[in-house]
Formats: structure tokens, C-alpha cells, sequence
């Protein structure tokens, strides 16, 4: 059913279908000339036939080349790397027809190629904004390219490139539970390819835990069994992105109990752990996403 997924020898002598009406190289309006050639040289050209149920965000001209010189890469020598091709289409390509409209109104998406996409709204419109928060705008939108529908955008949206453990050791405000993973023995499990949900709490809500629990702050983070039951609590198998969490269910931890999430958009158990989690505060990791929470969960029996 998805055979353009498998990669297709190109033949030289197989012409790239003409252009539509997308933009010339004019200099008059952003350009997607280099389109037909990549599909092509990607082995996914029968996207242009059979892709009606896609949609491709596609970089104008411009912020393809200003994306190629930053990787130090010519133009001419990327349409001959059939794997950088298709990894760039699959990154962006949307698994279902949407429309311009629904998609600057939608909350999350995800690519084929799973680069997790959110829409946020700025002084200049609605913005795709990608794991490493880059921000693009449609400049044209529900154009087509044979039966491929295509949404022109101002950047190259990239997919995460950090690991959660690489995401943690950056921000400063996540010090007290990178230590925590490393005492409990859990960065063994977070530099495996995953995925992950973690729920992340603050060093302000490790200092808050330690107080429920009667406990400093160095007590907390030297009981390595306890460490090891709350942060379990706090991971979940698999990347469940802000837009996939199931408000009014649950989700299975790795400590064997259930996270509960309520209609209310709260996380947590009664007043202590109860906490609201806001759109667009996840961080997508390589192997994971991450929730920054202002307070630690507790397991039940703690």
C-alpha cells in the first residue's frame, strides 16, 4: 500500500514531471524548483501519483540552501544523496491530507520521519515550530505538485538530535533529578533508544519532596530505593507528546502503577501531586519527550 516507501532506482533517463504554478526561480516569490528532482532521486516519486493522501511541508529554495551552507553542503552535491533526500522528505511529510487552514489550527502534528511539530501563535501569525524550536511560516499553501498536496514553509524543520539525558544535562533547573537518575541507576535505561515519557521535576520540586517526605534534600537523593520508586513513577514507555496524553485515563508507569490524568488537564494524585502540564513546554529528545513538572509525583503507598 505504501510502496513509495521502499526506495526506487531512478533511471537517467526518466524525466522529473514539470513544475505547476509553485513559485518560478524568478526572484519574484519563493521557489520549490527543487522539488520534482528530490522525490525523484529519493526513490519516492510515485508520491506525485499516488501521494494524494500526504502532505508535504516543503522549504522554499531559499531556506533549503541557507539550511545546505550550514552543514557546509552544496546544493548540487545533496540531490545526489538519495538517504539525505528521503530522510528530509520523510521529516516532512505529514501522514494525512491537511489542508492550510487545519493546519495552522491544529495543536501537534508529527512527520513521518517523526519530527514532532507544534503551532504557535505570534505578532506575525500562526508558526510551525519544530523539536529544536525553529519556527517556519507558510508562505504559500495548498498547492499541488501531481497529486501531492503542499504547504510552502520559510525553514527546514529539523527533527530532535539531543537524547533525554543530553536535554537534562543542559537546563539547569532539572541538576537534582539528572543527579537522581544517575544515583538511582536509570541513565542506563534513558541512553537507550526508547522512546520515553519523562516526567521531569524541577529542583524546586525535588526541595518540596524531600520536605513531604520529612527528609533533606541530601538524605532524599542518598536513599537509592526510594529514588528508584518515585522516578519509575515518573516514566512512562514510549513518546506521548502533550497532544497524545489521555486526559480523563491513565498511564502505565515504569514503577507498575498507573499516572493519572484528569478530565481537568491535571496530572497527579489528590491536592499534594495534583498540577496542570501547559501546552508547548514538552522537550522532544532523539529517544523521548519531556515533561517539566513544578512538582515531584509520589507513587501510591509513599
Amino acid at each position: 500500500m505504501l510502496n513509495w516507501l521502499t526506495p526506487q532506482p531512478t533511471e537517467s533517463s526518466r524525466a522529473a514531471p514539470a513544475m505547476p504554478s509553485m513559485g518560478a526561480n524568478d526572484g519574484t516569490e519563493p521557489s520549490l524548483a527543487w522539488l520534482p528532482n528530490a522525490l525523484q532521486n529519493a526513490g519516492m516519486g510515485s508520491l506525485l501519483s499516488h501521494g494524494a493522501g500526504l502532505t508535504l511541508l516543503a522549504p522554499s529554495e531559499a531556506a533549503l540552501h541557507g539550511w545546505l551552507a550550514s552543514q557546509g553542503r552544496s546544493h548540487a552535491d545533496w540531490l545526489t544523496d538519495a538517504e539525505s533526500l528521503r530522510r528530509l522528505l520523510l521529516d516532512h511529510l505529514l501522514p494525512s491530507a491537511v489542508g492550510a487552514a487545519q493546519l495552522l489550527q491544529a495543536q501537534a502534528l508529527s512527520s513521518l520521519g517523526r519530527v514532532p511539530l507544534r503551532i504557535e501563535a505570534t505578532m506575525q501569525g500562526p508558526m510551525l515550530v519544530d523539536a529544536q524550536q525553529r519556527r517556519a511560516r507558510v508562505l504559500r499553501g495548498d498547492l499541488r505538485l501531481g497529486a501531492l498536496r503542499v504547504h510552502l514553509i520559510d525553514e527546514v524543520l529539523l527533527a530532535p538530535q539531543q537524547s533525554l539525558l543530553e536535554l537534562l544535562a543542559q537546563r539547569s533547573d532539572f541538576c537534582d533529578l539528572a543527579e537522581a537518575l544517575d544515583r538511582s541507576g536509570l541513565t542506563c535505561v534513558l541512553r537507550s533508544q526508547g522512546p520515553f515519557t519523562l516526567f521531569a521535576p524541577s529542583n524546586d520540586a525535588f526541595a518540596g519532596l524531600a520536605v513531604r517526605l520529612g527528609l533533606r534534600r541530601r538524605s532524599l537523593l542518598a536513599d537509592t530505593g526510594l529514588l528508584l520508586d518515585v522516578l519509575r513513577y515518573h516514566l512512562v514507555s514510549g513518546r506521548v507528546a502533550f497532544a497524545d496524553l489521555p486526559w480523563g485515563g491513565a498511564l502505565p508507569t515504569a514503577q507498575g502503577t498507573s499516572l493519572r490524568l484528569s478530565p481537568l488537564g491535571l496530572i497527579g494524585r489528590g491536592d499534594a501531586d495534583a498540577q496542570p502540564l501547559l501546552p508547548g513546554r514538552e522537550l522532544h529528545a532523539s529517544n523521548g519527550v519531556l515533561h517539566p513538572l513544578t512538582q515531584a509525583l509520589l507513587p501510591p503507598q509513599r
